[in-house]
């Protein structure tokens, strides 16, 4: 399986978070921009340049599979805002995509949290009883009568990773842009309205986007390090350093290690 993150990363602590991934053979960044391609060679990761054209990450994927060169069953899409992917959730929807025939596409959600129901930054999920996707919105789904969040429904939010049957992968970007896609601006709708199925997963999740800063350094400063991996605090606060500093509109950026 090839890895593919479409977007800056900040540091290396998302690579490393992929490599641990036992179902990924390579691991490359994908972007358009020089700045980030040079921050990311910094500390050691393979990079190929996409094109400014590229309207999402899924066309990003495509165009940096079609330029390494390499044949892969699947391709996984890691957003950068996915700062704690564990390894686990990218193993899991790469094995759902392996055993589902009938879908080309997999992602996972987690549990929303009642802040992010009106976000429209947060995207909301909508599965069927078979775990495929039926729905994605930036609005609240399903929305009831009252206009309000029902705290004992079970919303899903969508995590920022994705995979792809490669050959469903060059046939996207060739697809006509559909009417629900570009209403909302998700890529994932377009996959839908075309009669694709995408198959998603339940995994944990701590921090779901860049959004959550504060969580995140509350989680870095307090999270108990392993003594069989001492260092792992330390790399995910020079994490948070790096990626709060991109955010902040920092081009001087120091790439924290081990």
């Amino acid at each position: 399986m090839l890895s593919l993150f479409p977007f800056t990363l900040g540091e290396a602590l998302i690579k490393k978070q992929a490599k641990l991934a036992e179902t990924l053979d390579q691991v490359v960044v994908a972007t358009d921009d020089e700045k980030i391609a040079e921050c990311c060679r910094g500390f050691g990761a393979e990079v190929i340049m996409t094109a400014e054209s590229c309207q999402n990450g899924t066309e990003r994927c495509n165009e940096a599979l079609q330029k390494l060169g390499k044949k892969y069953d699947i391709v996984v899409n890691i957003q950068w805002d996915e700062p704690l992917i564990e390894p686990e959730i990218i193993d899991g929807i790469v094995k759902a995509l392996q055993v589902a025939p009938d879908a080309v596409f997999s992602t996972a959600v987690t549990s929303m949290k009642p802040e992010d129901a009106f976000d429209p930054t947060s995207l909301k999920c909508a599965v069927d009883n078979r775990g495929y996707a039926i729905y994605f919105s930036r609005g609240l789904i399903p929305y009831n009568k009252s206009g309000k969040v029902n705290p004992q429904f079970p919303y899903l939010l969508h995590l920022g990773i994705q995979s792809y049957d490669t050959k469903f992968l060059k046939i996207y970007p060739e697809l006509t842009p559909s009417p629900l896609q570009l209403e909302e601006d998700l890529e994932q709708l377009k996959v839908l309205e075309n009669g694709y199925k995408m198959k998603v997963t339940y995994p944990p999740q701590i921090v779901h986007s860049y959004a959550e800063f504060p969580c995140l350094n509350n989680w870095v400063e307090n999270r108990e390090v392993s003594s069989s991996n001492p260092s792992r605090g330390k790399s995910t606060y020079y994490f948070f350093r790096s990626v709060q500093a991109l955010v902040d509109g920092v081009t001087d950026i120091s790439a924290g290690g081990r």
